[in-house]
């Protein structure tokens, strides 16, 4: 699936959450959910790292509640090593 961003995305994000917020407050998602939503989060992040060249620093505005340093973080401790996977090959392919 093509990686979404913009309205059309959060509204999406919105709709998995809506559904998955406890009565206190709390949101659980299910284990599929959290994994759609991890790969979903690590293709945005090596998109905008690798191909369309955006600063850590300004990437915060794309994942609520992260700070630069984290995003960071799980590029350089996770994503660097499954850049030859798949989904981040066709992923770097596209590009411009």
């Amino acid at each position: 699936t093509a990686l979404e961003t913009g309205p059309k995305s959060h509204s999406s994000y919105q709709v998995v959450l809506e559904s998955s917020v406890e009565k206190d407050g709390t949101t659980t998602l299910t284990k599929d959910q959290q994994a759609q939503v991890d790969e979903e989060e690590d293709q945005l992040i090596v998109r905008l790292h690798l191909v369309e060249r955006v600063r850590w620093c300004e990437m915060i505005k794309q994942f609520d509640g992260r700070t630069d340093n984290a995003i960071k973080n799980r590029f350089n401790s996770n994503l660097k090593k499954r850049l030859n996977e798949p989904q981040f090959v066709k992923l770097l392919s596209e590009q411009p």
